[in-house]
C-alpha cells in the first residue's frame, strides 16, 4: 500500500521545527520515516529553504539541510502544478491517483 500524499505548507514546516512533539512535527517524523509522502513544487521548496534560513529562527545550516530528508532530492511521483491561483491551505491530505 503506497502511504498517503501530503502537502505541507511553510508556516506547518516551521512550527514542526519550533514545536517538538506537536503535530506538525508528528507529521514531519511520518513524512521523515516514510509513513506518509511529501509533495511540493518548485517555488514552494524555494520559500521553505528562504523562510528557514532567516536569521530570526536561528537555525544552523545542518539543521535545515536535515528538514529536507522528508523531501525526496527526485522529482515526486505526485508533482504539483508550478503556480496555483488559490491560497495554501496549510496542511492537506489527498490520495494519489492512479
Amino acid at each position: 500500500m503506497k502511504p498517503p500524499v501530503w502537502v505541507i505548507d511553510t508556516h506547518a514546516l516551521v512550527s514542526a521545527t519550533l514545536t517538538a512533539g506537536g503535530t506538525c512535527d508528528q507529521i514531519l517524523r511520518a513524512a521523515i520515516a516514510g509513513r506518509i509522502h511529501l509533495v511540493w513544487n518548485a517555488p514552494m521548496l524555494a520559500d521553505y529553504r528562504a523562510v528557514l534560513q532567516r536569521p530570526k529562527f536561528g537555525f544552523s545550516r545542518p539543521i535545515v539541510t536535515s528538514l529536507f530528508a522528508a523531501f525526496d532530492p527526485l522529482p515526486p511521483p505526485h508533482r504539483l502544478p508550478a503556480a496555483d491561483p488559490q491560497p495554501a491551505l496549510g496542511l492537506h491530505a489527498s490520495r494519489p491517483q492512479g
